[in-house]
């Protein structure tokens, strides 16, 4: 433990000042400015300057399975046949290492002449969006920069808030710095979080990639620039949520609690504001009924808040059927196998199809017969009828 003291004292913050840059930032290539090199597990501490290690090819993620129930009275029919476009490249995975670099705590990397130095590798779709449509208006344009003293892992994202993103990027790229590194070399990094984050994510950080309490360095991302003198940036496991076969090693390598009295056939219960949830911007205004007609179909409520993330993985790897709004928890039948059937309420973008062509699972999506918004919430009503049509198409399937 020792060892580890001794990093958090090197890489405490101290300020640089007189150094600020003024936006707006041009985008160029990361890839562009690095090398790259086919490798291994473990080669990255034997490279030298900025190199990108690549660990596996691009491929094609496949395209979904058709859905479970192409109804107009559950789903409006464009997207049964959109729901199997979403297939298309992933990306090349493997890990950056940059000397003397920048970093903004988006997960955005600056040249010495202010870039935003992004790539499919690093940059999810929607925040590259933003960034080339310039709307991503919560990037500072002036900031100073302060200095870290020795080496750090960067991996955070826009939405960390959210636990999808946790799930399905920022513990991946831990993940996969540890694998480039190894379990030495990492244990020596830093891994800079936003000190924003979730009170629950030290101990996801922990059980996915093995991180300890010392190797966090806190930071604000709105307050400044980092300055690190070798910054490790992992890459991500999927391109705009396209997965790479490479994926499946990360999320079957978790290990769950091994329960075996939780439900196979359940619905997830989203948490309503009342209940403490932070930057809830969507709810169903009949989920009671939802919850108590389903529960006389034989499918309980579970609040996923209940349960240690061991446990969760648990209930959705021994699932055979699971109901749920669209959203983080539901994201979370990544850990699930090709026999579970999915019924998804509500379709605010393709993630939920792209886990399920990764896992080859079959999915049906109900459509909101009515959506209203109020006091910067989105409220959904859905119509049982629909929802049981679903249920009978996935239960016959």
């Amino acid at each position: 433990m020792g060892g580890y003291r001794s990093v958090a004292r090197a890489l405490r913050l101290r300020t640089l000042p007189k150094h600020r840059f003024e936006g707006p930032f041009r985008v160029v290539t990361l890839r562009d400015r690095v090398r790259t090199v086919d490798g291994a597990a473990g080669d990255l501490p034997e490279l030298s300057g900025d190199v990108f290690l690549r660990l596996a090819d691009a491929t094609i993620a496949p395209p979904p399975l058709p859905l479970l129930v192409d109804d107009p009275r559950v789903c409006r029919p464009n997207y049964a046949v959109g729901h199997l476009t979403f297939t298309g490249p992933t990306v090349d995975v493997g890990v950056f290492r940059l000397n003397d670099a920048l970093y903004d705590g988006y997960g955005l990397v600056r040249s010495a002449a202010g870039e935003i130095l992004a790539g499919r590798e690093t940059t999810a779709a929607y925040w590259a969006n933003a960034l080339a449509k310039g709307t991503a208006g919560a990037v500072p344009s002036r900031l100073p920069v302060r200095a870290i003293r020795g080496p750090a892992i960067a991996s955070m994202t826009p939405g960390l808030r959210s636990y999808g993103h946790w799930l399905l990027e920022i513990l991946p790229r831990l993940w996969l710095a540890r694998q480039a590194l190894g379990d030495a070399a990492f244990a020596r990094h830093a891994v800079l979080v936003d000190e924003t984050m979730p009170a629950w994510a030290p101990d996801l950080m922990r059980r996915a990639a093995g991180v300890v309490p010392q190797q966090i360095v806190r930071y604000h991302h709105g307050a400044a620039l980092l300055r690190v003198p070798e910054l490790v940036v992992p890459g991500l496991l999927h391109g705009d949520f396209r997965f790479h076969p490479f994926a499946a090693r990360f999320f079957d390598s978790l290990p769950d609690s091994g329960r075996t009295d939780l439900p196979r056939a359940f619905y997830i219960k989203r948490s309503p504001p009342e209940r403490g949830a932070k930057g809830v911007l969507r709810t169903s205004v009949n989920a009671d009924d939802i919850e108590t007609r389903l529960a006389a179909e034989g499918l309980p409520a579970i609040w996923l808040e209940d349960l240690a993330w061991p446990d969760q993985i648990a209930l959705f790897r021994r699932a055979e059927l699971i109901v749920g709004e669209f959203g983080s928890g539901l994201h979370n039948a990544i850990f699930s196998p090709a026999s579970t059937r999915i019924v998804c309420l509500g379709i605010l973008a393709e993630v939920q199809s792209t886990i399920a062509a990764f896992r080859g699972q079959r999915i049906a999506y109900v459509q909101p017969s009515t959506e209203t918004e109020a006091d910067r919430v989105r409220q959904f009503r859905f119509k049982m009828g629909a929802i049981k049509l679903a249920l009978n198409a996935a239960l016959n399937s």
